[in-house]
């Protein structure tokens, strides 16, 4: 799946010796972003020049005290260009994916990041999923737009860099560390738990994989919201400890590492502030950056689940018309109007 590409850059005519030109173009004030700059600097030794559009070009210096300035740091200076948030955060399925759906991902939505990630805004999909299960609905997706960064099984944080995906090793490995010494303390009463499960509902499946030493996926909701109270009431002899579910899919995890918390993180690194957040999911485990304190607009799709809508409004956020990746769309397109 490969990442967007800049697109390329017009020929330039030649500029005499003593031609120093600089253009800007006009924002347009209800998109919210520059259209066009292009500076150009000469110099005895030659002409130098910049082009933010496609990212290309030498850095520069004028007389009149620009001063160096890269393209890297264009988007600290101006924010994205002007647009009302500089990072965009959703979950996957049942969000933007819908495996039933044709296409799975709307093309709407796709156009929308795409647009969003020319102009600087970063995107991140923040799932429960694993990188292999993830990579494999993104291929089938056939998407023309790859996301900055990925949030996987609700902690772990992985960064799009040098054609692919590297993982944030420093939050990496303390999520990794803190969850094996917290599911080592429970070890045993993982045991009890897990045959109590498989008495009082059977035919549901309990295992433990490399993420959670009990995950469950109950044969109906119904079943689930009754596990689910189980084991809030054993989280509670554990502060650490969380029960994580996402529709009739259940986990332990540590309550320091979540969508929340995880997307905390990358804003940390991007010195992005929660109220130039943008984030929208469809379920539970979604909750923890469904709050204003994390981002400040949010938003869920049509099919959310009851606890996500009402979350969602209660925040001050929108909850769409339309389903899926289509409402997504919808709710960032009523913060660009």
């Amino acid at each position: 799946m490969p990442p967007i590409e800049a697109r390329p850059k017009g020929s330039r005519s030649p500029r005499s010796a003593e031609e120093r030109a600089i253009t800007v173009g006009v924002s347009d004030a209800r998109l919210g972003f520059i259209k066009a700059l292009v500076i150009a600097v000469n110099r005895e030794t030659g002409e130098a020049s910049f082009d933010p559009l496609t990212g290309r070009g030498s850095n520069f210096c004028d007389s009149v005290g620009f001063g160096l300035l890269e393209w890297s740091d264009w988007g600290k200076r101006t924010g994205s260009m002007d647009l009302p948030f500089d990072l965009i955060s959703t979950d996957f399925d049942g969000t933007i994916f819908e495996e039933f759906e044709t296409p799975s991902i709307a093309h709407e939505f796709e156009r929308r990041i795409a647009w969003l990630q020319e102009r600087g805004v970063k995107w991140v999909i923040n799932t429960g999923r694993s990188y292999d299960s993830l990579m494999l609905s993104l291929e089938q997706a056939d998407l023309s737009v790859t996301p900055n960064y990925l949030v996987l099984v609700e902690r772990e944080i992985h960064i799009w860099k040098n054609g692919r995906f590297a993982g944030h090793d420093v939050w990496n490995e303390q999520c990794e560390d803190k969850h094996a010494s917290l599911f080592e303390l429970i070890r045993m009463d993982v045991r009890e738990l897990s045959e109590w499960v498989r008495a009082t509902f059977p035919g549901t499946h309990v295992y433990s994989d490399a993420h959670s030493p009990m995950c469950v996926t109950a044969r109906c909701n119904e079943e689930s919201d009754a596990i689910q109270i189980r084991m809030q009431e054993y989280c509670e002899t554990h502060p650490e400890l969380v029960w994580v579910r996402n529709d009739v899919h259940s986990r332990f995890s540590h309550i320091e590492f979540s969508k929340g918390t995880a997307l905390r993180e990358i804003a940390e690194r991007l010195d992005i502030p929660a109220e130039r957040i943008f984030a929208a999911g469809d379920e539970l485990n979604d909750l923890p950056m469904l709050r204003a304190d994390v981002a400040g607009f949010l938003a869920a799709p049509a099919n959310a689940v009851p606890e996500v809508r009402e979350q969602v409004e209660s925040e001050g956020g929108y909850v769409a018309t339309r389903s899926f990746a289509a409402g997504v769309d919808e709710a960032i397109g009523r913060l660009l109007e």
